[in-house]
């Protein structure tokens, strides 16, 4: 629902009636194409069965379009009953989909969308039908990702720096739910949170951009993700922006298999003279986002990437499998091996003293 959201941006913006109602005309085909699906496949929904077209984060991002879309309209000059009903049809359509428990994608931020979506659905359309324990659901089935999603270490466990952040978001928005809805905060998700802001400010460099495992883009990360500022009480308030700056020469996260040795901070956020040293044995079978990275390096310093990974590569793009597999990474391996192959890192020995610093992989 990509035309609808810029069109529902153009109308605020603008305040055209237009913009309205050509987002209620593509709405209203859109059910009517969406109705007469038969099977999951292609982008429409969910498909069980391929490696890349997993849309629960497809159908998670239209609860907020269609949600968004209903706030602006239902109160307008334009209200007509079988857009309205359309709509609901749409979001009665999406919340089968988004709770039926053999489409939840645990293991990934697909399901982290999933909760906060399940969430999101209840809170804006609370006269739908079975909507009562929606975010009772959401919040149990996110307890439950919570335990291994994002470790004690605060890294989340998806082999890349760039998910990093994209999970800082989703997560203060967990929180903020759990505020408006007058929840407690569990106390061991604000631990969590804190730990995964911490990592996030110690990989970042000044510039916005991320060391490079995974799916992380190679660019910037602009500003950094929006967070949930918390409050006295353990209230979280509304998401904003927030400064990020490394804090700390060492970071050494042996179990999620990572380390960043920075030097120069006392320069930050000045480049010349600032450097940061990255290595990488994160490898979490079942977790997304892994490419055939483990033992790579990067290298960061005076503004410039000098060794780095491939890192993300468009999924429907020639050369994505090349760019997974080990090709597409500084790490030694052997000879033909193939990304997928049967492998395991242990950490001999770590250690940083003055401008010496040793591991051993």
């Amino acid at each position: 629902l990509i035309l609808p959201r810029i069109l529902l941006e153009a109308y605020k913006v603008e305040k055209r009636p237009e913009f309205l109602r050509a987002a209620a005309d593509y709405l209203l085909a859109y059910d009517d194409y969406e109705g007469s699906g038969w099977q999951p496949g292609g982008f429409l929904w969910k498909d069980m069965w391929s490696r890349y077209v997993r849309n629960d984060h497809a159908i998670s991002a239209r609860v907020f379009v269609l949600a968004e879309f209903w706030r602006l309209y239902r109160q307008s000059g334009e209200y007509r009953p079988d857009v309205a009903e359309a709509v609901f049809r749409m979001v009665a359509r999406c919340s089968y989909l988004l709770t039926d428990p053999s489409r939840f994608t645990f293991a990934t931020n697909h399901g982290i969308m999933q909760n906060l979506a399940v969430c999101h659905l209840s809170l804006s359309f609370p006269t739908l039908p079975g909507v009562d324990n929606y975010c009772r659901l959401a919040f149990e089935r996110l307890d439950e990702q919570l335990s291994f999603f994002i470790n004690d270490e605060g890294f989340v466990l998806e082999h890349s720096p760039g998910y990093q952040g994209l999970a800082l978001m989703l997560i203060g928005l967990a929180l903020r739910y759990h505020t408006l809805l007058g929840l407690e905060i569990p106390e061991h998700w604000l631990r969590k949170y804190d730990a995964a802001q911490r990592v996030y400010a110690e990989l970042r460099r000044p510039d916005g951009s991320l060391p490079v495992f995974g799916d992380t883009d190679g660019g910037s990360d602009g500003e950094g993700p929006l967070v949930a500022p918390i409050e006295a009480h353990g209230l979280a308030s509304q998401l904003e922006q927030r400064e990020w700056s490394a804090g700390k020469e060492l970071m050494f996260a042996p179990v999620a298999g990572y380390c960043v040795w920075w030097d120069g901070l006392d320069a930050w956020p000045e480049s010349p003279g600032l450097s940061q040293t990255v290595v990488a044995w994160s490898h979490f079978p079942g977790m997304g986002h892994k490419h055939a990275d483990e033992l790579s390096l990067g290298f960061w310093a005076d503004g410039t990437s000098w060794w780095t990974n491939v890192g993300y590569w468009s999924y429907d793009a020639p050369g994505r499998d090349i760019a997974e597999s080990w090709e597409g990474s500084t790490a030694p391996h052997l000879v033909g091996e193939p990304a997928q192959s049967q492998r395991e890192t242990h950490l001999r020995y770590h250690g940083r003293q003055d401008e010496l610093a040793v591991i051993d992989l």
